[in-house]
This record gives C-alpha cells, sequence and structure tokens, in this order.
C-alpha cells in the first residue's frame, strides 16, 4: 500500500493439499493452519473449519466487562450435547491470568 488505496484482500497461504479450501487454507487473521502447511491429519474440515462443525457438539460462552478495566470470560464446550450431560466425560482446563501465564489441570 504506496498510494493510500488498499489493495485486494488476502487470499490466504497456498495449500499444500490440493483439496483444502482458500477459507480453510488460513485463520481469519490469515496464519497459515496445520494442513496449509503440509502437516497431514485425518478428516476434512467441516463447512466452518470449527468446534461446532461436528454433529451434537455444544459451545456455548460468555464475557463479563466491568467498569473501564475488568475483562473477562468463559467458554463451555458440551461435547455430547443436553442429552448426554449425565454421561461423564474426561476433561481437563486451562487458565489464563492477568500476567498471560496459562496453567492447566488434567
Amino acid at each position: 500500500m504506496t498510494d493510500g488505496v488498499a489493495g485486494p484482500p488476502a487470499q490466504g497461504p497456498p495449500s499444500h493439499d490440493a483439496g483444502l479450501s482458500r477459507e480453510h487454507a488460513a485463520t481469519p487473521l490469515g496464519k497459515p493452519r496445520a494442513r496449509a502447511l503440509g502437516i497431514p491429519l485425518d478428516g476434512t474440515p467441516g463447512r466452518w473449519n470449527a468446534i461446532t462443525d461436528v454433529a451434537g457438539v455444544q459451545v456455548g460462552y460468555t464475557t463479563l466487562i466491568q467498569g473501564e478495566f475488568v475483562r473477562t470470560g468463559v467458554t463451555a464446550v458440551h461435547p455430547r450435547g443436553q442429552a448426554g450431560a449425565g454421561d461423564p466425560v474426561a476433561a481437563g482446563f486451562f487458565s489464563q491470568n492477568g500476567n498471560g501465564e496459562m496453567t492447566g489441570v488434567s
């Protein structure tokens, strides 16, 4: 961008996998995904290339904002949907603190 006019939008990195669409080749920020770098993975991405593409999985989140300085949130993944609420699932959790450090328990 030298004349103040933006060029066409980024199309993402070229794909090493001939069957990989441009939408799945990069993240929304333009970073290459594993398949675009030639890392072999089983299966194919779903329509949205997201966990919600998996049948039965439910995902929810909330962001809490208090005043000018408090920003926090939580994301919950319900792997078996409401029908499987009583069925135990192995899980772990990760927490990122205000210093950008992550801790995990499994």
